[in-house]
């Protein structure tokens, strides 16, 4: 399998370490991101749980980056900002 999974890498122009293992879970995210229903990504990476399945999950720089920007949107804009430690309430 070895000698097979390196010789797939070479054809395709992969220099960089890049494991079976790596593909399972490039695959896994990019059907994630792709808005697949997570029962569909189970069935097509053999996952028995959501467990599993957000075992070999990553969360990219860029969703953390739209969660956050999404958060921001949510938070109003105020002109001042008090900042005692309790508020202002003493």
């Amino acid at each position: 399998m070895t000698e097979t999974w390196e010789g797939c890498l070479k054809a395709i122009g992969v220099k960089e370490r890049f494991t079976v293992h790596g593909l399972r879970r490039t695959f896994n995210d990019l059907t994630r991101r792709a808005g697949a229903d997570g029962m569909v990504t189970r069935a097509l990476t053999g996952h028995v749980t959501e467990a599993m399945t957000a075992h070999y999950s990553t969360v990219g720089l860029d969703e953390k980056r739209a969660a956050v920007a999404g958060v921001v949107r949510l938070v109003p804009l105020t002109k001042t900002v008090d900042r005692t430690v309790d508020g202002g309430r003493n």
